[in-house]
Formats: C-alpha cells, sequence, structure tokens
C-alpha cells in the first residue's frame, strides 16, 4: 500500500431528533459535525463509484482504489447514528478514542465500543486526553498519552491496539518517536496526502477532512480530482504556519480559512 483515499469523520448528528450532541461541544468541533443523512448520500456515492472497503479493514492490503473511513475523538454517534449507515452498505471503519471521555455524557459507553469492535471495526488510540496541543508536550508526557490510551482500550476490548491518530492533527517528529515507543504501528495524521511515508517500523497516513459544510459529493471528488486534493492541501499548509500563532488567535484565522475550504 503506497498510496491511499483516507477520510476523517467526527461527529454526527440527525436534525430530525432534538438533542442528538456527540462529542466536544466548542465552537472548533462544530465545524466537523455533520448530518447523517449527508454522510448517508456520501457512502451512497463512494459505494456507487465501488470505493469502500468492505466487509473488514486490512491495512496490509492493496488500498489503492479504495477510500478509508475513518472517525475521531468517540462521540457517541458513532454508535447510535454512523455505525447503522457503515452497515448499511456493508463496509468499516477506524474508530479512534480518546479514552478519558470514555463513558462521560456525549461520548461512546464501554458496551457500546466493545460491541463496536465485535462488529468488525477498527478501535484506535486518539490519546488519552486529547490535549490542546499535543506536540508541546515532552517525550514521557507524550508517550504517557499513548500508553494511558492503549492500556485503557485493551482493557475494555481485549484486543491489541496498534495503530492512533495524531489529536488535533499537531504532528511532530517527537510525537512520532513517542508513538513508535508506545507500541503503534500505524499513525493517522491530519496532513491531507495520499502518499503513505514508512519510517522506520511505523506507517504515517494522512488524512482528508470532511466537514460540516463539505458537500455530499466532495469524498468522491477528493478521490477522482488532484485539483481538488491540491486545494485542501493548500489550504493545510497555510493552517501550518498559522498553528504558531497563539491558540486564540489560530482558531479565529481559521475559522475564516474554512469559510473558504473546497466543498
Amino acid at each position: 500500500m503506497k498510496n491511499v483515499i483516507c477520510l476523517t469523520y467526527h461527529d454526527f448528528f440527525d436534525k430530525r431528533i432534538k438533542n442528538s450532541d456527540s462529542g466536544f461541544l466548542t465552537n472548533s468541533s462544530s465545524l466537523y459535525k455533520i448530518d447523517i443523512q449527508k454522510f448517508d448520500h456520501q457512502l451512497y456515492l463512494l459505494d456507487k463509484h465501488n470505493l469502500l472497503i468492505k466487509n473488514s479493514i486490512d491495512l496490509n492490503a492493496d488500498l489503492e482504489n479504495k477510500v478509508i473511513l475513518t472517525f475521531d475523538d468517540g462521540g457517541s454517534s458513532a454508535y447510535h447514528l454512523c455505525i447503522k449507515i457503515l452497515e448499511k452498505y456493508n463496509t468499516k471503519g477506524i474508530f479512534f478514542i480518546t479514552a478519558s471521555y470514555l463513558n462521560k455524557e456525549g461520548f461512546l459507553t464501554s458496551k457500546e465500543l466493545i460491541e463496536i469492535s465485535e462488529r468488525g471495526h477498527i478501535i484506535g488510540n486518539h490519546s488519552f486526553s486529547h490535549p490542546r496541543n499535543i506536540a508541546s508536550l515532552n517525550f514521557n508526557q507524550m508517550k504517557e498519552e499513548w500508553v494511558k490510551c492503549n492500556d485503557i482500550l485493551y482493557s475494555v476490548i481485549k484486543k491489541k491496539v496498534n495503530l492512533a491518530s495524531i489529536p488535533g492533527g499537531y504532528y511532530s517528529k517527537l510525537v512520532e518517536e513517542s508513538a513508535i515507543a508506545s507500541g503503534i504501528e500505524y499513525l493517522f495524521t491530519s496532513e491531507p496526502v495520499k502518499k503513505i511515508k514508512k519510517n522506520n517500523d511505523l506507517l504515517l497516513i494522512g488524512r482528508f477532512p470532511i466537514m460540516y459544510k463539505s458537500h455530499e459529493s466532495f469524498p468522491l471528488r477528493l478521490f477522482i480530482s488532484s485539483y481538488k486534493r491540491f486545494i485542501v492541501y493548500f489550504l493545510w499548509e497555510i493552517k501550518k504556519i498559522l498553528k504558531k500563532l497563539p491558540f486564540d488567535l489560530y482558531f479565529k484565522i481559521r475559522a475564516i480559512i474554512n469559510i473558504f475550504r473546497i466543498k
């Protein structure tokens, strides 16, 4: 597997149902909450073009002509809304869980996580506490985030967890090294690229974000259009520069950039 289109989703809502809050409830997180009916149609279009992975995910297989679906944070909508749509199209996802929020309001319960795992979906590490900027921590703190999350997930699903996604997309070489030291073999980033990088025993897999305003055809167009992927990558490079600014200023500017994000 050298190239792959990997999509990042977060939480879902059903506008037909009141009080369907899920996951983190911040202005920033709201940019990534998707109407479940829109998600359904996105998968319909991907399935129509035979791009969905069927039955089970094998990261060692050739997935160059498929789309990998990943879901960050571990909000309750993963179980109550998302799983039903995935199974409607006989496809599987990778769910990255922030372990300290397990069993808290708006997030998955241990029982729900076990069921998601038993249904054939992959459970991954999204850090223990979802630090605001994991790259600002020292090596031991980073490693503790990965190890504590892995330990909790293993205690729940009784399966080894060897893949992770970086909270907030704050990648650094030290983040990578701490993941390797924690037993992570697949590290999913927020860099929107197809090419998979191999560093030592670690595979770095980039992902394309799906947002609240993303059109129903956007995931499909990401797969077929290099121009669309270039625009997403260009905006990501701008955000990488802005991430060096103070947090409050960064989030304000990021909100403006997201207005112009290609749909």
